[in-house]
């Protein structure tokens, strides 16, 4: 017989109890006007913390494709980035 683990199960019900009073339709709407591509953005950056690092958003096709290949190109031990679409 196979076992079961309930645990995923758990946490899954318990995210859903915690947010279950949560107004999307409202979050969404106070927040729309801020949650531009630039604004969130121009906030990574400011986040950081870090100096050296740089974030920016790239709009055009070649453009992203480039700054995919140099950053495998040019690194030395590890990559350490995240994108989204």
């Amino acid at each position: 017989m196979k076992k079961f683990n309930l645990l995923p199960l758990l946490l899954m019900v318990f995210v859903l109890c915690l947010f279950s009073g949560y107004d999307i339709n409202t979050a969404s709407a106070q927040g729309a006007s801020s949650l531009t591509p630039a604004s969130i953005f121009d906030e990574l950056a400011r986040q950081s913390g870090n100096h050296t690092a740089l974030v920016r958003m790239i709009t055009n096709n070649p453009e992203a494709w480039y700054a995919r290949w140099y950053i495998l190109n040019s690194a030395k031990r590890s990559i350490d980035t995240t994108y989204f679409i």
